[in-house]
């Protein structure tokens, strides 16, 4: 016999086992949405300030290199070898840590042309004049500049992509929620039904049938299915009328 408490229990039951499953799954895809956001937020502050480092460093040497011509050193000071220095660190690092490559080997290419540049320079005995500054070395450190910003131009525009897909994530981690949501409200609706149907039902045409046999005298005759308690206790008010009569 399928027992009242049963069914109602059957139904919390499922309904219950259905949102818990669908909290851990919601949690387990937030936790890694949490995960990947870090993740992608400390990769992009890195490469933002290896990027800010290696401009710093570059602008170093290039107020070095200006004061030497200015002032007619034959020799470089040690800021332009601090500077060189602090950006083959920050270059390196980033090489280590680079999502995009192109960007990175046009900095290589670049700082290329600008150390041979300089390197002539020293060969020349650092004889040339403003001039060359002017027309040659500016044009080179411009070049190294630029590549530097696209790298880091390169990085946000990962990070933007990076933030698409992570937004393409988190409606995803919280689809099983609104779909548990879904059916469990459907769930509520059909529960609901059924308990009118074989709970109140059933008790509402006891009542009436009971109440009509006590104030008229209309046999007591309720017709309902199942076998659970509220048709043994329809059985019992008949057995206990029809006992009466005989």
């Amino acid at each position: 016999m399928n027992g009242i408490r049963k069914k109602i229990s059957l139904g919390f039951w499922c309904l219950a086992l259905m949102l818990v499953f669908s909290g851990l799954v919601s949690l387990l895809e937030l936790r890694r949405l949490g995960r990947s956001t870090g993740d992608l937020l400390q990769t992009s502050t890195y490469s933002m300030e290896l990027s800010k480092r290696m401009l710093d460093a570059v602008q170093e040497q290039n107020t070095s290199l200006l004061q030497t011509i200015v002032l007619e050193r034959n020799s470089f000071d040690e800021t332009f070898r601090h500077g060189h220095d602090e950006f083959e660190s920050a270059l390196g690092e980033a090489a280590r840590t680079a999502t995009d490559r192109l960007e990175l080997d046009n900095i290589y290419t670049a700082r290329q042309r600008y150390y041979e540049l300089v390197s002539n320079y020293l060969d020349e005995s650092m004889d040339t004049d403003i001039e060359w500054f002017v027309e040659m070395y500016k044009t080179s450190y411009q070049e190294l500049t630029d590549a530097i910003k696209n790298y880091m131009v390169s990085s946000q525009h990962s990070l933007l992509t990076s933030a698409t897909s992570l937004r393409s994530n988190a409606y995803r981690a919280m689809m099983p929620g609104v779909i548990t949501l879904c059916v469990a409200i459907v769930m509520v609706l059909v529960f609901a039904y059924l308990l009118d149907l074989y709970y109140t039902r059933p008790l509402m045409g006891i009542n009436k049938g009971l109440r009509g046999y006590i104030t008229h005298r209309i046999p007591f005759n309720v017709k309902m299915e199942g076998r659970d308690e509220i048709y043994a206790i329809k059985e019992g008010i008949s057995t206990l009328i029809n006992s009466k009569r005989e």
